[in-house]
């Protein structure tokens, strides 16, 4: 069951149903989910050399062709069906990964159950600094969970907002146990670890540990319709020009079940900084991924890309193997000048709300390292989880009054 948050943000607040309830009602909606597309086919593809590359995925991209990681002249891609016949028939020599050479899920991680359990103990454990909430369903109506922690989650403070999100490919789930981490960091630290408590204390922090549960349980990369959810955001200016700010349609609708919560979500709250976790390569990336007349391979600065790069940094300089990374300078890189995409949450998340947003890559390739290492990514990411968590109160901040009676515009 669900109730309506009582705090006026439009989040829907969350009962504990038993994990006996959540098993029934997953695979009560599974066999009344729609049918999934066609499953795409995952291959890798070797060009005569970058510049190649970044040629086919300005002339691909987007028509049946998700390319998901590059490195110097190799590309893994997924294609449709057709696709892969148009591809091959052109003469692109297709390297095939088959399901028996892709990594299966390692039981060291969460899966979607324990999860669910785990969020659910520390929101009763916790009550006075933590909310659990459902941002609404997945396609086969699992829930997607966000944690709200602060020092007074029912009242609106002047304090800036701030989210983590993980696991919008269903493969790439180190980012789900990272967040995992960081919430019982918060929770556990706070009235003990000063740095933390002023952090709870000023922060309206939000947790999404889990985009895509579907995934995660299928173990794919695309939620159960078979769509890659960070190709499915709103891309500029085809769909958008203006900003949320303006009046313009937040265009959620027709979008995958996944992709409308998180844009309903953000919509309604003000969010100023945020970050997502993959896995596939061990580098930040930040905005632009995709800009109109800037080629894939080509850097694509927004307004704010000196900004960009100094939060980038805050979180890698605190990562040693992210830092002294060999192909990225520094650990961090353009979205654009690694390889371009259309689609992704952190384009729409900056251009269409104002959120500053990166994509943190955690390791790879390949996507997922053995579960045993968990431990050892949680030592490398903790401090700079923290040290990106406080770059939202750099700058200036405050409330616009009307003079006269004092109360917010």
């Amino acid at each position: 069951m669900r109730f309506r948050g009582g705090h006026g943000r439009g989040h829907w607040r969350t009962a504990f149903p038993t994990a006996a309830c959540l098993a029934a009602l997953c695979l009560a909606l599974t066999a009344q989910s729609p049918p999934p597309a066609e499953a795409p086919i995952e291959a890798e593809i070797v060009f005569p050399s970058a510049e190649a590359l970044h040629a086919f995925i300005d002339a691909e991209s987007g028509d049946g062709v998700v390319v998901t990681s590059v490195r110097g002249a190799e590309a893994r891609v997924f294609l449709s069906p057709a696709a892969y016949a148009r591809l091959s028939a052109a003469g692109h020599a297709l390297d095939v990964v088959t399901k028996s050479a892709r990594k299966h899920f390692d039981e060291g991680y969460h899966t979607y159950a324990s999860m669910t359990a785990d969020l659910e103990a520390y929101a009763l454990a916790f009550p006075e600094i933590c909310r659990l909430y459902s941002l609404g369903t997945s396609v086969q109506g699992r829930e997607i969970w966000a944690m709200q922690i602060t020092d007074s989650p029912d009242t609106e403070e002047d304090e800036p907002e701030f989210k983590y999100l993980a696991t919008i490919h269903g493969n790439e789930n180190l980012g789900t146990e990272m967040c995992m981490y960081f919430i019982g960091l918060l929770l556990n630290g706070y009235g003990t670890a000063p740095h933390i408590t002023d952090l709870v204390d000023e922060t309206d922090i939000w947790m999404v540990p889990l985009i895509n549960p579907d995934g995660l349980e299928l173990f794919q990369r695309q939620n159960a319709m078979f769509q890659d959810l960070n190709r499915n955001f709103p891309v500029f200016p085809n769909d958008f020009t203006g900003t949320f700010f303006d009046g313009e349609a937040l265009g959620a609708g027709g979008r995958e079940a996944e992709t409308s919560s998180i844009m309903d979500w953000s919509a309604a709250n003000s969010f100023v900084l945020a970050a997502n976790f993959h896995s596939g390569a061990l580098v930040i990336n930040y905005p632009y991924d995709n800009a109109p007349g800037t080629s894939s391979g080509d850097d694509a600065p927004s307004p704010d890309d000196l900004l960009f790069e100094e939060l980038s940094l805050r979180y890698a300089e605190q990562n040693p193997p992210m830092f002294a990374s060999s192909f990225f300078p520094n650990g961090i890189t353009n979205g654009s000048d690694w390889f371009s995409i259309k689609g992704g949450m952190q384009d729409w998340n900056y251009r269409f709300l104002g959120c500053l947003e990166v994509t943190i890559e955690l390791f790879g390739p390949p996507f997922l390292p053995p579960s045993g290492e968990i431990p050892q990514f949680w030592e490398e990411n903790r401090e700079s989880m923290l040290a990106y968590l406080e770059g939202v109160h750099l700058g200036v901040r405050g409330v616009v009054t009307d003079r006269h009676s004092g109360t917010p515009i």
